[in-house]
This record gives C-alpha cells, sequence and structure tokens, in this order.
C-alpha cells in the first residue's frame, strides 16, 4: 500500500504524492539549497546519508512514504584535494554502478544523475542488497553569477527495490 504523509501535517493526504522530475530535483531543489534560498516547505531534509546504514534513513527522512525518500547531503570527499567521493557507512558502501546521465534542461546540461547499489560488509567483497540511492549533483556552470553557495551539496534519492 502507497502512504505518503509530511510531519507536521499530522494526517495522511491519500493519492497526494510529491514525484518530481530530475529536472526540477537539480533546478528547484539542488540549485536552492546549494545557493542557500529559502524553501516554502520543509520537504527535503539535510542528512548525512553516508552516516547511516540504508534501513536507518526513512525514519529520517520528512515525507513518509513506503517506497521513496530524498534527502540533502554534504559530498564527502574521500581525499581532500580529490574528487572521488567517499561512499562507506557503518555496515557497508554505496557502489556507483551503471553509466552517469546527464540531466538536460532546454539544450544545457544542468546537472549529473548517479545510481548507487548498496553493499553490506566490507569493500571489496559484501553481500550486494536491494537498496538503491539516486545522487544528483549540479553543474557547476549553473552557480555563476549566484552569491551565497555552499560547495559539495547533492541530493539523494533513496528507495529499496521490489517496494
Amino acid at each position: 500500500m502507497y502512504r505518503f504523509t509530511m510531519q507536521g501535517w499530522g494526517q495522511e493526504c491519500p493519492g497526494l504524492r510529491f514525484a518530481p522530475t530530475d529536472v526540477e530535483l537539480v533546478l528547484y531543489y539542488l540549485k536552492r539549497k546549494i545557493c542557500e534560498k529559502r524553501f516554502e516547505l520543509d520537504i527535503i531534509r539535510d542528512v548525512d546519508v553516508y552516516k547511516w546504514d540504508p534501513e536507518e534513513l526513512p525514519e529520517l527522512s520528512t515525507l513518509e512514504s513506503d517506497w521513496q525518500w530524498y534527502f540533502f547531503s554534504p559530498r564527502d570527499r574521500r581525499y581532500h584535494t580529490g574528487a572521488r567521493s567517499n561512499r562507506e557507512t557503518r555496515q557497508g558502501w554505496w557502489k556507483a554502478t551503471g553509466r552517469d546521465r546527464s540531466i538536460v534542461y532546454n539544450s544545457r546540461n544542468i546537472g549529473i544523475k548517479k545510481t548507487l547499489v548498496f553493499y553490506r560488509g566490507c569493500a571489496p567483497r559484501g553481500e550486494r542488497t536491494d537498496w538503491k540511492m539516486q545522487e544528483y549533483t549540479l553543474n557547476e556552470e549553473e552557480l555563476r553569477g549566484e552569491a551565497n553557495v555552499q560547495d559539495f551539496y547533492a541530493l539523494y534519492k533513496l528507495c529499496k527495490k521490489g517496494e
């Protein structure tokens, strides 16, 4: 059964779904977060997704959904000067899978969508789980002319395969 509630509303809202497109996630939500602009509704919570294992994350979400959850999270660098992310958690790690996909709006490449799968155990050996996460990052060109910019933020969409 699909259930959607939002903390603070105190009631379920049958039929109401938070289902933004990739373009909306990047241009509206992520860009506003990075540029420190206010949101009308507090829909996506700040959570360092790599400090938690995937089964712990749904209860930290503002959106109480049965099958997908959204978070803003700092992008933790594996090495201070590098571009590679540290994706380890307490009981496993998130592994990038497939190709990165460009998010295009009005013929502009506005961001990248990367698919991550959670493995339980120690790298490189571990057990693949049903947890999947999409990582959305904003193209730096979209930040030209913006005053207040927080570097190294990404937006994550978490789901469990088969649910």
